[in-house]
């Protein structure tokens, strides 16, 4: 027997209509699913768009308060950034290993640029004490060591990230390695008027 697809239709839309959460959950994680195409593209503003969908649909979605807050943050508007990685901290389950350990990296990330280095620390710490083996948080302390001019600490975590499979801590080891340090800018003689 042969069934109409009208009818198919129409159980499908029944079924998702007495399951609500669980419809809007699979479009929330569409949603996502777009927005890091985009971000792969850097079609940043599509990303955002799509992000933002996915929070519309639910609220508390940790995992794209994360990724719109890093889409912030890659086109330097940190205080958004900061909002919605902080929110990401907020609603993700304490169970999730993984959001949590990215979102802290995230924050870090920020807080770094935002020159609160001892606020990055903590919270790349939180981030390697939740998931040791995230890898990209060492490549984050690294960074947030040489930023705040303690190099050699810098390279080992960078270091680290890079024999764990990070290509881009591989690059900025080798980077970071061989530049020479920068020197202390000579002093001026006072001269006399």
């Amino acid at each position: 027997m042969k069934i109409p697809r009208r009818a198919v239709a129409l159980f499908v839309l029944g079924v998702f209509s007495l399951t609500p959460a669980l419809a809007s959950a699979q479009s929330a994680k569409e949603w996502v699913d777009r927005g890091l195409e985009y971000g792969k593209k850097r079609e940043w503003e599509k990303a955002i768009k799509c992000y933002t969908k996915a929070i519309s649909i639910k609220t508390n979605y940790a995992l794209a308060y994360n990724n719109r807050g890093w889409v912030y943050y890659l086109i330097k508007k940190y205080d958004k950034a900061l909002e919605d990685v902080t929110k990401a901290l907020i609603y993700a389950n304490a169970d999730d290993k993984y959001v949590l350990s990215l979102s802290y990296d995230s924050r870090s990330n920020i807080y770094r640029e935002l020159g609160r280095y001892s606020e990055a620390m903590e919270d790349i710490n939180r981030s390697i004490s939740i998931k040791p083996d995230y890898w990209f948080a060492y490549y984050t302390r690294g960074l947030n060591y040489i930023a705040m001019g303690k190099r050699s600490r810098g390279l080992e975590d960078i270091k680290k990230a890079c024999d764990m499979g990070v290509k881009e801590a591989c690059a900025a080891y080798k980077r970071y390695k061989y530049k020479p340090k920068p020197k202390k800018p000579k002093e001026e003689e006072p001269t006399l008027l």
